[in-house]
């Protein structure tokens, strides 16, 4: 994990993964489901060790800042984060609350939902950075927060960095898979489903009173719950005729600051 701040455009990591997309969906159509699943966790992985180098700048940044001159805006516009999915960076120390985030996702009854959140609080008290469970949109969409302790004016706070999931997993996976006969998913161990990559996916499981002779995504979600890395084969439960009968999937868990993500890559069996 990263533990000192180090200032890594984003921006950069992204394009190394899409710059010549040509040619490397076509070097990602050949690979093994184990080879494919290690490029794109490492991908994830790389990109949510920025993101926290980057909240961990603008910390330090607040950190040296006094309540009293200190502006969401200023602060950020010293280390901007330009990833898709990035909504924004709340600032929190004592009862003040600075807030730099895309109006047409967040309104200021959220904004307090967010300084609230158990792993703000948590990080506030504790003074050690953490990555938060992620929490449902009305959207559809999931909001996950990075977060780095920041002291300012003697007080305990926090600097808070706005995820969100389909976006920002889409602009990271996106262009590994895309073009293969493989899907991605990004789940909590919990059974929380973060992204993934063909949501018709979730629509190929069998009624829960129906018992199957093989296993189906519900099994495979189950395995990942129990299982930090693994592989397991499974059919899809009526599959349309251009569709494949099943698939050979393939998982393993990638974590920042206490918070673990199973990532999946589930490649076709025709």
């Amino acid at each position: 994990m990263i533990r000192t701040p180090v200032i890594i455009p984003l921006i950069i990591i992204l394009l190394s993964s899409s710059l010549f997309i040509g040619s490397a969906a076509a070097d990602q159509v050949n690979l093994s489901g184990i080879d494919l699943l290690g490029n794109v966790s490492s991908s994830l992985s790389d990109t949510l060790e920025a993101v926290d180098s980057n909240i961990s700048e603008t910390a330090g940044v607040f950190s040296g800042e006094s309540l009293k001159t200190a502006s969401a805006e200023k602060i950020v516009s010293k280390n901007r984060m330009n990833i898709p999915g990035w909504a924004g960076v709340v600032l929190v120390a004592g009862n003040t609350t600075l807030s730099a985030l895309n109006e047409s996702y967040f309104n200021p009854e959220q904004i307090s939902a967010i300084t609230s959140d158990p792993s703000v609080l948590n990080v506030i008290t504790v003074l050690k950075p953490r990555t938060g469970n992620a929490t449902p949109r009305k959207d559809g969409d999931h909001m996950i927060l990075v977060i780095r302790p920041a002291v300012v004016d003697d007080q305990n706070g926090a600097a808070i960095a706005v995820l969100l999931t389909s976006p920002f997993c889409d602009a990271v996976i996106g262009p590994l898979v895309n073009g293969t006969d493989a899907i991605a998913m990004v789940m909590q161990p919990d059974g929380k489903i973060l992204y993934v990559s063909d949501s018709s996916e979730e629509d190929k499981i069998p009624p829960d009173n129906y018992l199957t002779e093989y296993p189906t995504f519900r099994d495979v979600k189950n395995a990942m719950m129990k299982e930090k890395e693994g592989s397991i084969s499974y059919e899809l439960w009526r599959p349309d005729p251009t569709e494949p009968k099943g698939r050979e999937a393939y998982w393993n868990t990638i974590n920042l600051n206490g918070a673990e993500w199973r990532v999946l890559i589930a490649q076709a069996i025709r």
